[in-house]
């Protein structure tokens, strides 16, 4: 039997940060560089009857896209991995995610690549098919496409849903960051 827990980079303990970098292959932070790097993020886990993580998704608060002069924020799923794959983790884990983001009735989203579209539309995730490729991202003093395809509805509204879709080369989105 599985758990859900949803907690605060701060709450987080050393071992479940070092469980996380592991799932998500990062190695070189500490703790505490950790906790600092995502203050603003809260980390959704499944652990299994023996407290082991199974599963993580992270929702980053500092998300912002500016389309056509307007500034929208959304919560950003990502960070999402389940170990081992194929047991049913990361799906309980997402269903879990929604539930608690519907409740506290706050829209996110999320992206993906191709290859990940026939899980999400298992899971029963609407999905912005390519719509991704209209958000580009500052590197170098340089506006680049984003590596991502589609754009995942957790729980859009259908203004944000509508105002997403309507993305475009002439409509691009851009991220901001402080």
């Amino acid at each position: 039997m599985s758990h859900y827990k949803v907690k605060a980079a701060k709450h987080l303990l050393d071992s479940d940060i070092k469980a996380i970098l592991h799932f998500w292959e990062m190695h070189t932070l500490t703790p505490d560089a950790f906790r600092e790097k995502f203050k603003n993020s809260e980390f959704h886990l499944v652990k299994d009857y023996s407290s082991t993580i199974r599963a993580v998704a992270r929702v980053n608060f500092d998300f912002k896209l500016r389309i056509n002069e307007q500034l929208f924020a959304y919560p950003e799923f990502g960070g999402f991995v389940a170990l081992p794959q194929g047991k049913g983790y990361g799906t309980e884990l997402l269903q879990y995610l929604i539930q608690n983001l519907k409740k506290r009735k706050l829209e996110a989203l999320g992206f993906c690549e191709k290859p990940l579209r026939p899980y999400y539309e298992k899971c029963g995730i609407r999905i912005l098919y390519d719509q991704a490729k209209f958000l580009r991202t500052a590197e170098q003093n340089e506006w680049i496409p984003s590596s991502d395809d589609d754009i995942l509805d957790l729980t859009l509204s259908p203004a944000s849903w509508q105002q997403l879709q309507s993305l475009s080369p002439a409509n691009l989105a851009y991220l901001v960051e402080d």
